[in-house]
């Protein structure tokens, strides 16, 4: 009967050989770190640009570019002094003190020092700890300034009522019961606030592709580095992460152009639907992520981009989700898991906060609230966490080393001590 071995545990076996076929520990170990810096957990910091849309004639046509702006600033997806103030503990518990969140997700220095740990001689460095000897990552304080921030706009464009500016400041009006907002036919009175939901999608989207767009710039210089290197292992690695990034990008980029449309050319190009609602979190969070939901087209599976954006304002949050009017089938898919999300039942209400807290990157909670949470939850979180970052890591390895034959024959030896317990 075959048994089933997670990854770390294969791993670990693997290490104990001098080599896996022609890939020295000490590459595998090099590709390793390299992921680390992929996976979307650090700052696009490498000649920003301002990606709000801008227009540009040639001849007798205008289209849509964009800006192109320095962006050194740092522009808040969720705003600093509203929504991550509202949750935020003043105890001091962060570095050079202030108001402070709990970030979930560890940036690249949190990431890398996981691995250290004591040399032969003595000395503490960085890659003396397996990913797989990593079983939690626990949350790290980050000032309400730091939080939530990255290089997606210019001052004037992250500043301007005229542009992004229209989604701070969010007054949520009287809704009279309504949850369902479709801009194609828009409630009496409410289509200034609906244009404030799509900027804060707008927004919500920016601040992923700057987030995508660091992790591409680096995997593209640490794929040169590499292959002159001759690290071939890491070389195969940092070209299936680059496919991977350029995928999303791409996906990513046809939705800015849809909203670039929109803003320089035709408003009524593109239209949206809003999903709203009050929630009672089990621990007071803010979130804003830009990612999918599967739906169905007959019989295939596809999935729409949706903006979800979880906001604690004056004492209430609100679940916000908006996406891009598409078949009836696909719009009725993701009310359907808007209702899901938006559910107050305690055991639902619970189940989906520890969901978002263990897999949205860009999600700050309150420390005090987090701290009434049972070790238990505690717990599963920060392993959640681990496995999410390292997780991925892992399994690409293995698929790699998987496609040589002595790759192969090194992964049934180790499912093989595995077996017998050795």
């Amino acid at each position: 009967m075959s048994r089933d071995f997670s990854d770390a545990q294969i791993w670990s076996k693997l290490v104990e050989e001098r080599g896996v076929d022609h890939i020295s520990t000490k590459n595998i170990q090099q590709a390793l770190g390299d992921i680390y810096l992929l996976q979307g957990f650090f700052l696009d910091e490498a000649n920003p640009h301002c990606l709000y849309p801008a227009t540009s004639t040639e001849g007798e046509v205008t289209f849509s570019v964009e800006c192109g702006e320095p962006a050194k600033r740092r522009s808040h997806s969720i705003q600093r002094d509203t929504s991550l103030r509202e949750i935020a503990s003043h105890n001091g518990g962060a570095r050079g003190g202030g108001a402070y969140v709990y970030q979930f997700f560890p940036d690249i220095r949190q990431t890398l020092q996981a691995t250290s740990g004591p040399t032969r001689d003595g000395r503490t460095a960085l890659g003396q700890v397996w990913p797989w000897e990593i079983g939690e990552i626990d949350p790290q304080p980050v000032t309400i300034e730091q939080a939530s921030a990255m290089h997606f706009a210019c001052n004037q464009h992250d500043q301007s009522t005229h542009a992004l500016a229209r989604a701070d400041n969010l007054v949520v009006p009287e809704l009279e019961g309504r949850r369902y907002l479709d801009e194609r036919n828009p409630p009496t009175g409410l289509l200034p606030f609906m244009e404030s939901l799509s900027v804060l999608a707008h927004r919500t989207l920016l601040y992923r592709i700057s987030q995508l767009r660091g992790a591409e710039q680096a995997a593209a210089q640490l794929l040169v580095k590499r292959s002159t290197e001759g690290n071939r292992y890491a070389v195969d690695i940092i070209v299936d992460v680059l496919q991977d990034l350029s995928s999303k990008l791409t996906e990513l980029y046809r939705e800015k152009l849809a909203f670039d449309q929109r803003i320089t050319a035709d408003s009524q190009s593109m239209q949206l639907i809003h999903h709203i609602g009050q929630i009672e979190p089990s621990v007071r969070y803010a979130c804003s992520e830009f990612t999918t939901i599967p739906t169905r087209a007959g019989n295939q599976q596809r999935h729409v981009w949706v903006s979800v954006n979880v906001l604690p304002l004056e004492g209430i949050t609100w679940l916000i989700m908006s996406h891009r009017a598409k078949s009836s089938t696909a719009n009725h898919d993701v009310e359907s898991k808007f209702l899901s999300m938006s559910s107050n039942l305690t055991y639902k209400r619970r189940r989906t906060d520890l969901c978002l807290m263990c897999n949205c990157v860009n999600l700050y909670a309150s420390p005090d609230d987090y701290r009434s949470l049972t070790k238990k939850e505690q717990a599963y979180i920060s392993s959640s966490v681990a496995q999410s970052v390292y997780g991925d890591t892992m399994s690409k390895g293995l698929a790699h080393l998987g496609k040589s034959e002595g790759g192969r024959a090194a992964i049934g030896r180790a499912k093989d001590k595995l077996r017998s317990g050795h």
